[in-house]
């Protein structure tokens, strides 16, 4: 009997810190580390299927939504948002990120 594995990364992105982040400069780096970390694991790991927790998108109003990291080629991404700040009813919540990330009002906020 032949025998395959799976191989799984699971990474906890930590992206309520990156909404915290008061500069569209800092914001930037903190995305694009990320999508470069993300890539290196990919690389060193060679998963067959990633796992990501904590991810974030955003829109500033009038925008499309963006997600924080960029999907390393070879696989496909399927981003789901468990709270977000047009259903979430904790309201306080998405305006801290508002405030500490000086986000405009009415900005998209989705983690999942």
């Amino acid at each position: 009997m032949t025998q395959a594995t799976l191989r799984v990364l699971n990474w906890n992105l930590a992206g309520a810190k990156y909404l915290s982040l008061g500069s569209d400069d800092s914001k930037l780096q903190y995305q694009s580390d990320l999508t470069r970390k993300l890539a290196d694991l990919v690389v060193q790991y060679d998963p067959d299927v990633v796992t990501l927790q904590e991810t974030i998108k955003v829109a500033r109003p009038g925008e499309a939504r963006t997600s924080l990291v960029k999907v390393p080629d070879g696989y496909q991404y399927t981003e789901i948002d468990l709270i977000d700040s047009e259903r979430h009813s904790y309201v306080a919540k998405w305006r801290k990120f508002e405030k500490q990330g000086k986000w405009p009002a009415g900005t998209y906020f989705g983690q999942g």
